[in-house]
C-alpha cells in the first residue's frame, strides 16, 4: 500500500504544477537541456536595451560598460510613429531643484546595432529635430525619451541560466514623459529587489550573528558561504522527512539533476531532469525526495528575475544514499 501511495504521489508531482506562473514546467526543463545538455542555448541579450546609469556630468559613453539591461517595454520603442530599433539609453541624474528633490532624466542614444549607418543617422536627426537633444563634454548627442510614460524595469549584470537571462537584481523606475517625477510622493525614485538565499539564507545569517554577549556583523559570511550554509541545511531537513523505508535493502547511493520550481508564494516543488530513463527504482526515490520537499516552508528559496519578472527554477545535484541521506548542491554545467 505505501508504495501504491506513492506512485500516486509521483503522478501529480511531476505533472506540471502551479500554471498561475509565468514559466511552465515544460519550458524550463526544455530551457535547461537547450544550455546545458543539447548545448545549443538561442536565447540571446542582443535584442535587450543597453541602460546607462550615470551622472550627466560624469557620463562618457565610451568610457561607460553596460551593467543594466532594460527588459522588454515596447511603448519605449515608439516614438510618435518612428519605430526604434534595439537601443543604448541613458538614465542621468540632471541635478536638485528648489524643493531638494532630485531630477532624473532618460535619453536615447543610439541603435546597438551599426549606429552609424545611413539609415541611422537620418533616424537620429528625425528624434532631434522632433525633441531636441542635449551634447555632453565627449560630443556623444543624447535625445530626451519625451514620448515615454511608465515603468522603466531593468535588470542588473544578467546571465544566461537555463536559457534564460536572469539577474540576481531588478530595478524599477517611474517615469513621466521620460523623467522622474519627484511630485508623485507615492512613487519612490528607484525601486529594486535582490534575489537572496530565502529565509533559509536569512537563518544562517541571523545563526551566524549571534554571540553570548551580543549580536556582530559575521566579517566571512560571503554570498556564496551562507548559499551553501542553506542548502546544507535544506538537504538534512528534507533528509529528515525521506522515508528511506521505501528503499530496497540492498540500495547503495544514486545521484540525479533535479529543479525546484517555485510557485506563487515561492514554495519549491521538486522536478526530475536526469537521468531522462527513469527506472522503477528511480522512480520510488525521486517521490520520496519530492515529499520530503513538499514538507519544506515556503520562501526556503528565492529565484532570479528575468524579463517576464520571477524566474523560478533552481537547478541541484542530489545525491541519495541510506548512509548520507539526501545531499544537494547547485548545479554545475559540465560537471
Amino acid at each position: 500500500m505505501r508504495i501504491a501511495t506513492a506512485f500516486i504521489f509521483l503522478l501529480n508531482t511531476f505533472l506540471p504544477w502551479g500554471q498561475k506562473n509565468n514559466f511552465s514546467y515544460e519550458e524550463l526543463k526544455e530551457g535547461f537541456y537547450k544550455q546545458y545538455v543539447n548545448k545549443d542555448a538561442n536565447a540571446t541579450i542582443d535584442s535587450m536595451d543597453v541602460l546607462y546609469w550615470a551622472s550627466k556630468i560624469s557620463f562618457k559613453k565610451d568610457e561607460t560598460e553596460p551593467k543594466y539591461y532594460l527588459c522588454s517595454i515596447p511603448s519605449l520603442h515608439k516614438a510618435d510613429d518612428i519605430t526604434l530599433p534595439a537601443s543604448r539609453f541613458a538614465y542621468l541624474d540632471e541635478y536638485i531643484d528648489s524643493t531638494g528633490n532630485e531630477i532624473h532624466v532618460l535619453y536615447w542614444i543610439e541603435p546597438k546595432q551599426h549606429p552609424h549607418s545611413k539609415e541611422n543617422e537620418q533616424l537620429k536627426k528625425s528624434l532631434r529635430k522632433r525633441y531636441g537633444y542635449v551634447t555632453l563634454s565627449d560630443s556623444t548627442t543624447l535625445i530626451p525619451a519625451k514620448w515615454f510614460s511608465g515603468e522603466l524595469r531593468f535588470l542588473e549584470s544578467p546571465f544566461l541560466y537555463g536559457n534564460q537571462f536572469v539577474s540576481k537584481r531588478l530595478c524599477t523606475v517611474p517615469l513621466t514623459s521620460g523623467a522622474f517625477c519627484p511630485k508623485e510622493k507615492e512613487a519612490p525614485a528607484f525601486s529594486s529587489w535582490w534575489k537572496t538565499g530565502g529565509e533559509l539564507e536569512f537563518t544562517i545569517y541571523q545563526l551566524a550573528s549571534m554571540q553570548e554577549n551580543g549580536w556582530r556583523t559575521p566579517s566571512d559570511m560571503s554570498p556564496q558561504l551562507k548559499s551553501e550554509k542553506a542548502l546544507f541545511l535544506f538537504s538534512k531537513e528534507v533528509s529528515r522527512h525521506f522515508d528511506f523505508s521505501l528503499l530496497p535493502d540492498d540500495y547503495r547511493s544514486k545521484k540525479f539533476t533535479v529543479m525546484l520550481r517555485l510557485d506563487e508564494t515561492l514554495k519549491a516543488h521538486l522536478y526530475a531532469l536526469q537521468p531522462e530513463e527513469l527506472s522503477i527504482e528511480d522512480r520510488l526515490i525521486l517521490t520520496a525526495l519530492s515529499m520530503a520537499v513538499e514538507q519544506q516552508p515556503a520562501a526556503s528559496f528565492s529565484g532570479y528575475w528575468c524579463e517576464r519578472g520571477l524566474y523560478p527554477a533552481i537547478f541541484l545535484t542530489v545525491s541519495v544514499s541510506k548512509r548520507s541521506g539526501c545531499n544537494f548542491h547547485y548545479f554545475v554545467a559540465n560537471e
